[in-house]
Parts: C-alpha cells; structure tokens; sequence
C-alpha cells in the first residue's frame, strides 16, 4: 500500500494500526529493505552465581530485615 502512494493514515486506517506505528514501519522498510522487526535495546540480565547467592542468605539470616539495597551495597 505504501508504494503505491497510500497515505500513512489510510493505510492505518485499513490494517487498524496506528498512524505512528504505520510511519515507523514503512521508514524501517524504506532503510532496510525488510519487514523483519528491529531488534530491540536493553541491558542484559544479571545472573546470580551461587557464591552471590550464598552470601545474599547468609546476610538475610544474620538480619532478616535487611533492605536489597544494603545487600547490594556491602
């Protein structure tokens, strides 16, 4: 529909999307040749070894009531 010269908001309007949406694909196709989704950003997970772990149990049984953030911090 895009390059036959359709609107972006007729084209929205047809598929139920949204106009922004329908701006953002058609300026990814337009760059890349390729409907495939961008990937996306993000920081990658943290994984708890069992060293962390051990220490994070034996500072919530010496204090129970120990906050995350002074976990972190000792």
């Amino acid at each position: 529909m895009y390059l036959q010269g359709k609107e972006f908001s007729e084209i929205s309007k047809t598929t139920g999307l949204t106009t922004r949406g329908t701006r953002k694909i058609c300026t990814h196709y337009e760059t890349t040749g390729s409907l495939n989704p961008c990937p996306q950003g993000g920081s990658e997970r943290r994984i708890l070894t069992n060293n962390v772990v051990q220490h994070i149990e034996y500072y919530k049984t010496c204090k129970p009531s120990i906050y995350n953030k002074e976990i972190r911090e000792s």
